[in-house]
């Protein structure tokens, strides 16, 4: 993976320790009966992108995996070719992340929007792993892409969400926030740690 910055060789570190120990460790042979031997051979993945179980050549092939099929997406084009070993770097912090309970209403957004920010993987990683850590016992996140219609900008936003709000809230996510936001400078695209006030679902 790429790292972050130079000056988060720690945080990435970190995140990659943690994302390790959440990736379901696939040898060379499972890796050759899931995906076949030329897909192996071409990719080479190393042993901290290793692609979970569940991404199996069974799994890939299931029609709900697509939003739409009639019409997907440069993310499920991807997908669907087997042939660019960022979409099981995807896949595997998508899943490292509902593992956390972060909620991901919108799978095929989010990988769609990763797969053209390919440089905001790891960050996004990082930075819902430290709000996981901060926000986990007392509230819920969710993973969305934001779309601002007066600039027609979009980003993704992990929003905070509680059954009940203090003040305190607004800091604790400035805290969170300072341990990435350094690192968005020169990326293709952007991420934002909020709340919309909204209650828990």
């Amino acid at each position: 993976m790429a790292a972050i910055s130079p000056a988060s060789t720690v945080q990435s570190a970190q995140y990659r320790s943690v994302l390790s120990s959440s990736v379901v460790s696939i040898s060379e042979s499972e890796q050759r009966q899931a995906f076949g031997n030329e897909w192996v051979q071409a990719h080479a993945v190393r042993p901290v992108e290793q692609v979970l179980v569940v991404l199996g050549r069974q799994l890939l092939e299931e029609p709900w995996i697509f939003s739409n099929p009639a019409e997907p997406t440069s993310y499920e084009h991807s997908y669907q070719d087997r042939s660019s070993e960022v979409t099981l770097r995807i896949e595997a912090v998508l899943s490292w992340l509902v593992s956390k309970d972060v909620l991901v209403p919108h799978h095929g957004e989010v990988r769609d929007y990763l797969l053209r920010h390919q440089d905001m993987i790891d960050l996004v990683a990082f930075a819902c792993g430290a709000a996981s850590e901060r926000f986990q016992t007392d509230s819920e996140l969710a993973l969305e892409l934001y779309r601002d219609p007066e600039i027609e900008n979009e980003y993704l936003t992990l929003y905070v969400r509680r059954e009940q709000y203090k003040q305190e809230i607004l800091d604790e996510i400035d805290l969170v926030s300072a341990e990435f936001e350094d690192n968005l400078t020169g990326k293709s695209g952007w991420f934002v740690l909020t709340t919309d006030f909204r209650l828990t679902r």
